[in-house]
């Protein structure tokens, strides 16, 4: 894995590890949604969230699976860059994880997500607001105020599959994240 993709990865495991432990777990995943369905003040049981809820713990069991061989129940860095280093093995997770997040952020179900949700969505997650307006102004080419939810579908399946660095993505390495 070259360099910039293995930041992306060391990035992601920064962020998926919400506790800052060391490692990256169910709990994590669980703290992860519950920040981003309160961060665009969505009620914590209503469908859209319940699948982001669903989304992140189905991308966990995804993981745990794949790197579950110790029966740990965890899963450090050297683990998590095994995993990874193996895209297509999770692409399904991936999917499902970027389109829950998508849609919850459509809030009005027009194909859409406003800059304010991403703004919210993206904080929660823990990247730094002038690295979520770059990667906001990548994907909204035309200065709309908003991007296309399969555009960000993409994108975020780029930032977890994609081995390339001319990816929207790539944007949210420009400024560390706030963690």
């Amino acid at each position: 894995m070259t360099t910039a993709p293995l930041e992306r990865v060391r990035l992601r495991f920064t962020l998926l590890d919400t506790d800052a432990n060391g490692y990256v777990e169910a709990d994590d995943f669980e703290r992860l949604a519950i920040r981003i369905i309160k961060a665009v003040a969505e009620p914590v049981s209503s469908p859209k969230a319940l699948a982001v809820l669903e989304g992140h713990r189905r991308y966990w069991r995804g993981l745990v699976d794949d790197l579950g061989a110790d029966h740990d129940g965890r899963v450090a860095l050297h683990e998590y860059v095994t995993h990874v280093a193996r895209p297509e093995r999770f692409d399904d997770v991936i999917r499902e994880y970027a389109e829950s997040l998508a849609l919850l952020l459509d809030v009005d179900d027009d194909g859409f997500i406003e800059h304010a949700h991403f703004l919210a969505c993206m904080r929660a997650v823990g990247f730094h607001p002038a690295s979520v307006d770059a990667l906001f102004a990548e994907l909204d080419p035309y200065g709309a105020g908003k991007v296309a939810v399969r555009a960000w579908v993409a994108s975020i399946k780029d930032f977890y599959g994609s081995q390339r660095t001319d990816i929207p993505a790539q944007r949210l390495l420009a400024v560390p994240s706030v963690g």
